[in-house]
């Protein structure tokens, strides 16, 4: 689960080491939504220029990027009439009446001790966590979305409360989800593909017009030619039936069984640049209940680069059947 956190720029100032801002960023990038400062907002541009050299170039390319692909870098302003200010912040009260906007609040050193947030660890007022910069992976929520990044999928646990946990919020802040599962696309018993069309359901709910592209491979054993037909005519049926607008283009690359096999092709859905590693792929999602424990492990890429397997599938020089694209909404039209 994404953690909705803002950050006051006054907690980045020279006295804070490059290790402190170097666990601030890498917990944004892998559990965070930033909600707040505006990153063109001249305080934090301000806070960073007078930064040590290490930690400005950190931030500065970090803002940079933040500023070109706001939702790559999960950066979601605050509400247009919100006027939050973090001067307004004088007593526990005054945190505690922000947990519709942020869940997470980064303080500086005398706003923290003012709160009386102990040092080494968060300090909950009402629903939102205050804590210090340099301890923001002390902070109670931020823990709990690394654990549920590791933790097993446990058998009879529900489907929807599983993807609310997990991947729902992954979904609402990313612009490109890839499904690497060789099964995905095939019809054995009405499973796996199944399995596919709930959670392009989710993905229709959830999100915010994302482009998905799906590597898998028709079953060896029927005729390919008519398999991949099949298989094109489900997905234009199923896509033709979504209509909740959070998917904005669907796109199916098609691969020969054997291109699967290699060590490591494990089955995995990617939001951006965080990878879900999942043990039985997409037909996790098939049932109203878990029927299978499974590991459900999240890392995370270097920005915006090929993960492996999908590219050692489009730079083969063999296996490839064709790819296609589907229709969505009215561009089918």
């Amino acid at each position: 689960m994404l953690v909705k956190f803002a950050l006051e720029p006054d907690a980045i100032d020279n006295s804070t080491t490059q290790a402190c801002n170097n666990r601030l960023i890498q917990g944004w990038e892998r559990f965070g939504v930033l909600v707040y400062p505006n990153p063109r907002d001249a305080s934090i541009r301000t806070k960073i220029a007078r930064l040590g050299q290490g930690a400005q170039r950190r931030w500065q390319r970090t803002w940079a990027q933040v500023l070109r692909y706001p939702r790559r870098y999960r950066y979601c302003p605050l509400p247009d009439d919100s006027d939050f200010a973090f001067s307004d912040i004088q007593e526990p009260g005054d945190l505690a009446q922000q947990d519709e906007l942020f869940e997470v609040a980064v303080l500086e050193e005398t706003r923290a001790l003012e709160l009386d947030i102990p040092e080494g660890e968060g300090k909950l007022f009402g629903e939102v966590e205050g804590v210090r910069l340099c301890e923001i992976d002390q902070a109670q929520k931020f823990q709990r979305s690394s654990q549920l990044s590791q933790e097993i999928v446990r058998i009879n646990k529900s489907v929807e409360i599983l993807w609310q946990e997990r991947f729902q919020r992954f979904a609402e802040y990313s612009q490109n989800v890839v499904i690497f599962d060789r099964y995905a696309v095939r019809d054995d018993n009405n499973q796996n593909i199944q399995g596919l069309f709930k959670l392009l359901d989710f993905l229709d709910r959830d999100a915010n017009g994302c482009n998905i592209v799906i590597y898998s491979s028709p079953d060896p054993d029927k005729v390919e030619s008519t398999e991949v037909d099949s298989i094109k005519a489900k997905l234009e049926s199923k896509i033709d039936g979504l209509n909740s607008n959070g998917i904005k283009s669907v796109e199916a690359r098609l691969f020969r069984d054997y291109r699967f096999r290699l060590p490591g092709h494990d089955r995995h859905i990617r939001f951006n640049d965080n990878i879900f590693s999942i043990g039985i792929g997409v037909e996790l999602f098939r049932h109203p209940s878990v029927e299978q424990a499974m590991d459900c492990n999240q890392t995370v890429l270097e920005s915006n680069k090929p993960e492996y397997r999908t590219r050692q599938l489009d730079n083969g020089r063999d296996g490839k059947i064709t790819n296609f694209t589907i229709p969505v909404g009215t561009s089918a039209t």
